[in-house]
């Protein structure tokens, strides 16, 4: 336990600061002192949720990704109804997929700005 206790304390001097495009892990972490300690349950949930929103950033970059390859498949195809059929999929799940990344954002934002 304490090997991961040590993950938190590595990050004191980024504590409660925005640095970036993305969340930080400890965004809206209250810190005082030189030593970051979990105090009470609201911490471990503004860290977890800091975690999510840094996950569904990176799986917004990759659908993006995904909806390129789609794309660049729906154009090689020349007309192959097969070829274009899967680049079709390719493209709605990854579109469906996306919905569900900012449905799931906003549920996490909405969240976790409760409290």
């Amino acid at each position: 336990m304490d090997a991961f206790l040590h993950l938190f304390k590595l990050a004191n001097s980024a504590c409660g600061t925005k640095t970036g495009a993305f969340p930080s892990l400890f965004d809206g972490v209250p810190c005082t002192g030189a030593d970051f300690q979990i105090k009470s349950l609201d911490v471990i949930i503004k860290i977890v949720g800091n975690a999510v929103r840094i996950a569904m950033a990176f799986a917004g970059g990759l659908a993006i990704i995904l909806l390129l390859v789609g794309a660049v498949y729906f154009i090689l195809s020349t007309g192959d109804p097969g070829r274009v059929k899967r680049a079709k999929d390719i493209i709605q799940n990854t579109i469906i997929g996306l919905v569900i990344i900012i449905m799931a954002y906003g549920a996490v934002t909405l969240v976790t700005a409760a409290i």
